[in-house]
């Protein structure tokens, strides 16, 4: 028993290797400077090149990409100075897309029968997609403008801090009213800024506009606008925490059952009123019931950690984007007169960096979690 566990544990270290290997799309249009990240290297971009799970893609001035996605299923374009990662995994035979815009401006085309299970994260809004065409922003103060322009999108607030173990104890109906959501129809648009911090819809008629304003009001509301960003700090700290406490709970539930099956399979073997092929059918019917049965917890767990798995995508927006805020700062690329704010904004910035290894380890439970129950 104990050897098929240890072929088991191989067995999912090897399918989490394929799954970070799972293609995304091609790039079929590149001008400019683009670079994809992977496995903690840079390279440039080229068209015809494959884009995977866990990629990050960054565009830098004046330069643009479009990534068609597998099977047809629609078309993502970057533009300038944008930076996202892409995810795919797949839930019941059907194959969910899930882009995490860190900043800067993409436009999605999704075919009606994909936009179900595709969503886009912002520092702050999360958009489940019932549509076929719209374009989100997202500024380096985690602020977000979405343009419909075809279909339907349900646009959800990032909850400041969101009760994690809360939602997992109530029902969907009571959970739902606590969060702030907001559907779309075609030719609408909606903002969320650190000026009203939640959802609503703008009369801003495209992103250039909407950058400008929000520009403006960062002019004249700097303080405000910092203390927003330290906020946004202690929060995905927080967010992180939550989903750690919830990965150490199903760990140790997984955990237990291993323990219980062990246990079963030396007292069989120790039993001595029991022929040797008696027990060996026994085994057998063990295995499979543990098999049935992790199988069923995994199912549960999946739903748990898919829930999470949106905070994780936001932590890695929210940091990414206050990188490059203090990145352009210190580049004198963006004006900043109150120094003393920004400078322990950028302490509490760098602190993020010991976080990854968490936010990491989550990601890992996650990808096995959907390796299982897949295969």
């Amino acid at each position: 028993m104990i050897k098929k566990i240890m072929v088991n544990v191989i067995f999912i270290l090897l399918v989490t290797m394929a799954f970070a290997n799972e293609k995304i799309g091609e790039i079929t249009l590149l001008e400019g400077q683009v670079t994809i990240q992977r496995d903690n290297s840079n390279k440039n971009a080229e068209i015809g090149d494959v884009v995977f799970d866990s990629d990050i893609i960054a565009t830098s001035k004046d330069s643009i990409a479009e990534i068609k996605l597998v099977s047809n299923k629609g078309v993502v374009t970057i533009n300038k100075n944008s930076k996202l990662s892409m995810s795919i995994f797949k839930e019941n035979e059907k194959t969910h897309f899930s882009i995490s815009l860190f900043f800067g401006t993409i436009k999605n085309k999704v075919t009606k029968e994909q936009s179900e299970y595709y969503n886009v994260t912002t520092p702050s809004v999360t958009l489940g997609v019932r549509g076929t065409e719209f374009e989100v922003t997202s500024n380096i103060t985690g602020e977000s403008y979405v343009n419909l322009i075809d279909g339907e999108i349900t646009a959800i607030d990032n909850p400041d801090d969101k009760d994690i173990e809360a939602d997992l104890e109530e029902d969907a109906d009571n959970a739902k009213k606590r969060i702030n959501e907001i559907t779309l129809k075609k030719g609408e648009k909606i903002e969320k800024n650190n000026e009203i911090d939640k959802i609503t819809k703008t009369d801003k008629e495209n992103k250039d506009e909407w950058l400008n304003d929000r520009q403006q009001y960062f002019k004249k509301n700097e303080k405000k606008s910092l203390f927003a960003l330290e906020k946004k700090t202690q929060i995905i700290g927080k967010q992180l925490k939550k989903i750690n406490k919830v990965s150490g709970r199903i760990d140790r539930i997984q955990g237990k059952i291993n323990k219980i099956f062990i246990r079963i399979d030396k007292t069989i073997s120790k039993n001595k009123y029991l022929s040797k092929e008696q027990k060996e059918t026994i085994k057998s019917n063990l295995n499979e019931e543990s098999k049935e049965t992790v199988k069923s917890l995994n199912k549960i767990t999946f739903r748990i950690l898919n829930s999470t798995r949106i905070l994780l995508d936001e932590y890695w927006a929210c940091k990414e984007m206050l990188n490059e805020f203090a990145r352009r700062v210190d580049n004198k690329e963006q004006e900043i007169k109150d120094h003393s704010t920004y400078n322990r904004l950028k302490t509490k910035i760098k602190r993020l960096e010991k976080l990854d290894k968490e936010a990491k380890k989550f990601e890992k439970i996650w990808k096995d979690l959907t390796q299982e129950i897949n295969g």
